[in-house]
């Protein structure tokens, strides 16, 4: 993704645009249909940022006649509603009940604030389970409750791959309110060690007996805490307007042995805030660092690491998460180097 650069330019009647000296390395005619001086607004393309330095002092705006034309560069923003996420850990835990008869965990806690929550995350230290919870909401600790979602999944599966969700989403309708009650399934876990007891008997003439005992490991699902999670929209006057433009693969490099793969992208110039890496693969998660080629004085051109996160798609189960875009460092440069982690699975099939 780009931001959107306009030149505001004051134009003369009927008149056309151009930086036509024969001085410049790159010009562009822009034809005028006004039939009185205004302003126009005219969006820079990707012509233009190829051909100018940062910040663009080399830009010129003309008319027909070569006369210089007043002009003022600034980025293209909007009035735009965007959704912004806070977090507040629960108020306080009016009590927490384990029964383990049923192998269940019963927490009911208040809310930090009096409207109703979008979500609730479970904060724990663990890793590698999956477990089931019930919500509900209530006025009191006492009850009555209402259901406000039923047996939703919380898990981690770092054993296998990055993937980790603890939130319960709540229902859009759902009504605030005073206390809510969690209750949580097979919350005491068994599985077997990887470590195991040998025992060999000999004598008497026998031949020798072993005897392999595996042990067990008994894991209670330990809770922190319980955040509340709430989405509000705001109005923003400034945000930039931002384009999807393609970028031009020019090579590929795979090192297995290093376990990576390695795009290095023509980037033009472009005032570039994100990219967005398109794949085949589901079920995957991929860490990539983001490098662009930039001009470090008389060190010359240096590659500079400008952002980095992680790629992914999850497709599994009721899961359907993915994170194919990369916040970077606004540069302008005309090359950019995308590194991806592979480890020991194969590279992913890039597909734009």
């Amino acid at each position: 993704m780009k931001t959107l650069m306009t030149l505001l330019c004051a134009l003369a009647l009927a008149s056309l645009i151009r930086a036509a000296e024969p001085t410049f390395a790159f010009s562009r005619a822009l034809t005028s249909v006004t039939e009185r001086e205004e302003l126009a607004a005219v969006p820079l393309d990707r012509h233009v940022h190829a051909a100018t330095r940062d910040r663009y002092p080399d830009l010129r705006v003309q008319d027909a006649e070569g006369h210089s034309v007043p002009a003022i560069l600034q980025r293209h923003t909007r009035l735009r509603s965007v959704a912004v996420e806070s977090t507040a850990p629960a108020a306080e835990v009016l009590s927490l009940t384990p029964d383990p008869a049923a192998n269940r965990l019963e927490a009911i806690v208040r809310p930090p604030r009096q409207e109703s929550p979008a979500w609730l995350e479970v904060v724990t230290p663990l890793h590698d389970f999956e477990k089931r919870v019930s919500l509900y909401g209530g006025e009191s600790p006492s009850g009555p409750w209402q259901a406000l979602s039923l047996d939703q999944s919380i898990y981690d599966y770092s054993r296998f791959m990055d993937v980790r969700r603890c939130r319960i989403v709540l229902p859009e309708a759902a009504t605030a309110a005073r206390c809510y009650r969690l209750v949580f399934d097979e919350v005491t876990d068994s599985s077997a060690s990887a470590l195991v007891e040998l025992t060999t008997r000999s004598g008497a003439g026998k031949a020798d007996q072993e005897t392999v005992r595996k042990m067990l490991q008994r894991r209670d699902f330990r809770i922190d805490r319980i955040d509340f999670g709430y989405s509000t929209r705001e109005d923003r006057q400034d945000a930039p307007v931002l384009l999807e433009l393609p970028l031009h693969v020019l090579s590929t490099e795979r090192d297995e042995d290093a376990g990576w793969t390695r795009l290095t992208l023509a980037a033009d110039r472009l005032p570039i805030t994100a990219l967005r890496v398109a794949f085949a693969e589901r079920n995957v998660s991929r860490a990539v660092r983001i490098e662009a080629r930039l001009e470090q004085g008389d060190a010359g051109d240096v590659w500079t690491t400008i952002g980095q996160g992680r790629l992914s798609r999850i497709d599994f189960r009721d899961l359907r998460e993915a994170n194919l875009t990369i916040p970077v460092d606004e540069v302008r440069a005309r090359t950019l180097r995308v590194t991806i982690s592979d480890g020991d699975a194969p590279p992913l099939t890039i597909e734009g």
